[in-house]
């Protein structure tokens, strides 16, 4: 299943893959400087490359790996590809034209992943690529984490982690509020976003790196910064993705209880020290209180999928109101936002495609990579299934449809092989 043949443009492809990987959640940074209607962030800069390097590369190889392209598992995503694009031909009340271009970066987004994962495979390097990318992305994860610490303990620094007003770089960690506990996050300016980016981080290089033993130890750093991003998407993403660890890897519960002792130490002791009015138990109530306004938010975004899924016509049932389009049936409760979306993966895509295109998303973002989990039984890298259940979950009350890992994880079980490795195949003894 593997064409090992590489040409000069193997390597250079294989390392910005990489950082791409790093970056990929990396939106604290705008190499425009804010000159651009969006911010360029180094994934944004970095994809093109790899794609050419990539897809040059696999070309100048003059053998295409037919049996990765021809997977039948690729077929769910095509399918969902056209039904979206149809809908957006068909959209019925895209008022801000935002249709279409979203929908090219949902083509992009697939365009990425997909090559990575059939280059990757191709050239043998699937390990190196996501071992490496994830490790690196983490050590940046925690680095930027340490700095945003250090601005909170010390005000007078966090002009220097936004200079020039942050048009470049924006480092201020994001704070809980009315408690004012910080939220590190890494480079990613949503700590409900860093919180899984790190999860997805510590999860691959778990999995894909070439150890003699297991590293555990960053299963308890990506749990202490999940903890630390105060992110209940990313506790619940995290919690789904230990679960399926646990099959094959029970010493995964030391290092939960690892970072559950760090995390709590760090809550209960280390930022109070760092500025006297702030209480834990603030905290604990502001992040688990039912009447939150997110949470209440949430149920009413619930009801109107719901009720455009499925007790509508038969035309929006089946096709949903058009992808890129579901900001104009969220307008009464997002005014004058063209970033209103229903904040759910399942949701999106239920009105935004329908029913069609729900049954499509699922079985390539979740039945599939978990079939092919159960049929090795979570076996070595097969517990990647575990993140494609975490992001179904975590995917109920946030969206992921303009996630670069969130495609590359899918395209990844897509071209997993079916048959265990050595690695694979290692004795439970020897995790």
């Amino acid at each position: 299943m593997s064409m090992r043949r590489r040409t000069v443009l193997t390597a250079p492809a294989i390392y910005i893959a990489i950082w791409a990987i790093a970056l990929s959640s990396a939106d604290r940074l705008d190499l425009a400087g804010g000159h651009l209607a969006f911010k360029l962030t180094p994934f944004l800069v970095l994809s093109p490359c790899y794609l050419a390097f990539a897809l040059m590369d696999l070309v100048a190889g003059r053998a295409l790996p037919q049996s990765l392209l021809s997977n039948r598992r690729w077929l769910p995503l095509i399918g969902f590809v056209i039904l979206a694009g149809i809908s957006v031909i068909l959209a019925q009340d895209d008022f801000l034209s935002l249709a279409a271009s979203r929908y090219l970066l949902l083509l992009y987004l697939i365009l990425f992943s997909t090559t990575l994962a059939i280059h990757a495979s191709a050239r043998g390097t699937l390990e190196q690529v996501l071992s490496v990318g994830s490790g690196l992305g983490m050590a940046l994860y925690v680095l930027v984490s340490v700095v945003q610490l250090l601005g909170f303990a010390n005000p007078d620094l966090q002009s220097l982690l936004s200079p020039g007003g942050g048009a470049v770089i924006d480092l201020v960690a994001n704070y809980v509020g009315g408690v004012g506990f910080p939220r590190l996050s890494g480079l990613a300016g949503d700590p409900n976003r860093g919180a899984v980016s790190a999860a997805v981080f510590a999860t691959l290089y778990f999995l894909f790196s070439r150890r003699r033993r297991r590293p555990y130890w960053i299963l308890a750093l990506g749990g202490v910064m999940v903890l630390l991003s105060w992110s209940r998407t990313g506790l619940v993403f995290y919690a789904v993705v230990l679960l399926a660890l646990l099959w094959r890897h029970p010493k995964v519960v030391p290092a939960l209880l690892a970072a559950t002792l760090i995390g709590v130490v760090l809550a209960t002791r280390v930022f109070p020290a760092l500025n006297a009015d702030l209480q834990a138990w603030s905290l604990l109530e502001a992040r688990t209180s039912s009447e939150d306004v997110s949470t209440l938010m949430h149920l009413l975004l619930v009801e109107k999928a719901i009720t455009l899924g499925f007790a509508t016509d038969a035309r929006t049932s089946l096709l949903g109101i058009g992808y890129g389009s579901e900001y104009s049936v969220t307008q009464d409760l997002f005014p004058d936002s063209k970033y209103a979306n229903f904040h759910s993966n399942s949701l999106s895509v239920l009105v935004q495609t329908g029913v069609t295109g729900l049954l499509l998303f699922l079985l390539y973002s979740l039945l599939q990579p978990l079939g092919i989990g159960l049929a090795n039984g979570f076996k070595g890298r097969y517990a990647a299934a575990g993140l494609a259940a975490a992001y179904f979950i975590a995917g109920l009350f946030y969206q992921y449809l303009a996630e670069p890992m969130f495609w590359l994880v899918l395209a990844v079980h897509a071209v997993l092989p079916r048959s265990a490795t050595a690695q694979d195949s290692a004795p439970p003894t020897s995790n």
